[in-house]
Formats: C-alpha cells, structure tokens, sequence
C-alpha cells in the first residue's frame, strides 16, 4: 500500500521532472534570440546569474504598447518576481550549450596595437627590458637617427605589417565560436507559464560586451521573443 510519504515524493518528483523540462525547452528556444544559427556550439558559464528584474527600465509608451499587443500579460507581476535560485546548467538538455566554468572561458587576446618607436643608440638593458614587459600588441620598432623620414616610415609599417599578419595567424586558431561567451540568468515565469523573463550576457573577446533582458511568449509550441528591453553595454 502506497502511505503519504511515497505520495509526497511522487509529487515532488513529478513537479521537479516538470520544471526540468519546462526550462529545458525554454533555455533551448530563448538561446535562439542571440545564438548564431551557424554555430556549432557556444559557451555557456555553468551557474545562471541572479536577474534584478524589478530594474528593469519601462517606458509608459513601451508599456501601453505590449499591453495593446498582449492584453493577457500582466508585465508588473514579471518585474515584482527577481529570479532568487541559480541553476547548475549541467542539469539541463541545452542544444548547442558548450557549459564551462568561468576558468574555462577561452583566453582571447583584444586587437590593441601600440607601436612604440627607438632609436639605435637606445641601451641594450633598456631594450631587453621592453621587449620583456610588452604587452600583447605592442610593436617596437628601432630606427636608425641617420635615416631619411622616408625611410624611418618604411621600417614602421613593416613591422606593423608583420604584426597584423601575426595577429590574423592568431585569430585563424580560434574558432568563431571561441571568441564569445555567454551567461544565462534564471528565467521568471508567469503565473500561467505563457509568459517569460530572461536576461542575457554575451561577452566578446574581440569587441565590446552586453547585457540585455527579453520578454518571450509561449505561442505555436515553442518560447517565441517578443520584445528586447534596454541593453547595457559593460
């Protein structure tokens, strides 16, 4: 005979099965709102951030407009609810999700050129010293006092030829997946699951990064993105 204790645990697993799958398929589509169709993988940190949904920023005019388009959605309720639990993305079924750790995150060098120019007569110590501490994309070129400007110049932009061909040898060693990241806040569902709140951080390793926040509804069998509220450039 089944006693209350095993109907307890029923429940409890049943309900857990059931979020599981209810984020599994909303992880999956919402990804599609910033993850290129071409790529084979991306990069996943492994915990979901806690979203302070309650800041995010809505316009009266924004408002009257999704209320117009979705007289159902009661938006204030989303923002009132921050999501409080981070998720280990290990647990879910995430297509594409290459889930890493934050000491996983791929090392990418920024394009930064800084071309430092000496002359000859500079002391070895001081060169050596240079060529040591110089940072990734910092160029020095040693001319010579006696050379004409014409000449000067030509031995600059070889070594900046030589540095750019060096650099587009590096970036070919990456794939395009590799040169970004993302993160995943907890998403915030309505009460009656229609609608969504998810924010997402997509760092670049070659370009400035951001974080935005988007609104989806559950339409046609699949979480659909309905809007996309301010970004943040970080």
């Amino acid at each position: 005979m089944i006693n209350k204790f095993s109907i307890s645990l029923l429940l409890i697993f049943n309900y857990s099965f059931g979020q599981k799958t209810k984020i599994d398929r909303f992880v999956s589509d919402a990804a599609k709102a910033v993850i290129k169709p071409e790529f084979r993988y991306y990069n996943l940190i492994d915990s979901s951030f806690i979203a302070e949904n309650n800041k995010i920023y809505l316009d009266r005019f924004e408002e009257a407009e999704l209320s117009e388009k979705y007289p159902d959605l009661h938006i204030g309720q989303l923002f009132e609810h921050d999501s409080v639990n981070a998720l280990n993305w290990n647990d879910y079924n995430i297509p594409r999700a290459k889930i890493i750790s934050p000491k996983e995150i791929p090392k990418y060098h920024l394009y930064s050129r800084i071309t430092v120019v000496l002359y000859s007569d500079t002391p070895k110590e001081e060169l050596d010293r240079l060529e040591k501490d110089k940072p990734f994309g910092k160029i020095i070129v040693i001319i010579d006092k006696n050379w004409s400007e014409e000449r000067k110049q030509r031995e600059i932009d070889e070594k900046v030829d030589d540095f750019e061909k060096c650099f587009a040898e590096y970036q070919s060693t990456f794939a395009e997946e590799d040169k970004i990241y993302y993160s995943f806040s907890t998403p915030v569902f309505s009460d009656d699951n229609k609608y969504a709140l998810m924010s997402i951080h997509v760092d670049s390793r070659t370009s400035s990064c951001c974080g935005c926040s988007y609104l989806f509804k559950f339409e046609n069998e699949s979480w659909q993105q309905i809007f996309t509220f301010r970004c943040i450039m970080r």
